[in-house]
């Protein structure tokens, strides 16, 4: 059995229970208009090829950030 901790770290924003939009919009409505990033705490991720693993990472926070 996994712990919570690892279990929760394998997903991309978005595909876990944190509703990203919702968060992604009220951040939005404050007026911020700097950079966003996301971390990835997964070693399965790590093992992906690393430019592929960006281009994911980019489409999957654009279609939240805009």
């Amino acid at each position: 059995m996994q712990h919570i901790e690892t279990v929760l770290r394998a997903y991309m924003p978005g595909e876990g229970d944190i509703d990203v939009q919702a968060w992604t919009d009220a951040v939005k409505a404050t007026g911020f208009d700097g950079v966003w990033s996301a971390e990835l705490f997964s070693p399965a991720r790590w093992e992906m090829d690393h430019a592929e693993l960006a281009k994911q990472v980019i489409e999957n926070m654009r279609s939240y950030t805009g």
